[in-house]
């Protein structure tokens, strides 16, 4: 987890949300990103039901 905190703090890229701060308590530790106003993925597929082989490539690459 900190190896992730400390590479998402280092990102400045269009297509990586970016991460704003850390805290913690005695059990978790929490992560503060960016608003993403237009939704994630989920929301994405939930409104369109199906997404087309380019969008879909699109999202994988991203992903990988």
């Amino acid at each position: 987890m900190f190896r992730e905190k400390d590479l998402l703090f280092e990102l400045q890229h269009p297509l990586i949300i970016k991460l704003l701060g850390v805290t913690k308590d005695d059990e978790s530790l929490f992560f503060l990103f960016e608003n993403c106003e237009n939704g994630d993925l989920a929301d994405l597929i939930a409104q369109r039901k199906t997404l087309s082989l380019d969008v879909t490539r699109i999202y994988a690459a991203q992903t990988v």
